[in-house]
């Protein structure tokens, strides 16, 4: 009987060394189950300089494009004309939280899927 319940403590205590490992790598890089977000942040550099939502800018104010998307279709269609059009569609009304950024410096258009965001959150 002595055995088994030691044999036992080390058992338990390998997967209390497990999910502990688990949940610190989850609190450091973001929990996601099925694409639902429950804890983690998303953030970028000099994130108040970006503005919210669709817009157009001249091409000859465009050197290079960036692209940070979190989810859903991008898509690029060439057309005739003189300005990059960007704009985002979404199955259920957004939060402006959740709304796209974009930010133009020094020539480079840098596009962001929404404001950085910390903390507990159940849908993101």
């Amino acid at each position: 009987m002595r055995a088994s319940a030691i044999i036992r403590i080390i058992v338990w205590s390998l997967v209390a060394l497990a999910l502990t490992a688990v949940l610190v790598q989850g609190l450091t890089t973001g929990f996601s189950f099925g694409g639902i977000q429950v804890f983690g942040s998303f953030s970028y550099a000099d994130s108040e300089q970006y503005l919210v939502g669709s817009n157009q800018i001249d091409m000859k104010e465009i050197s290079e494009i960036e692209i940070n998307w979190g989810a859903g279709d991008v898509q690029i269609i060439p057309y005739e004309g003189n300005e990059v059009i960007f704009r985002e569609q979404a199955s259920r009304v957004l939060l402006e939280e959740d709304m796209m950024r974009f930010c133009l410096r020094n020539g480079k258009l840098t596009i962001q899927f929404c404001a950085p965001k910390r903390g507990f959150r159940i849908f993101a």
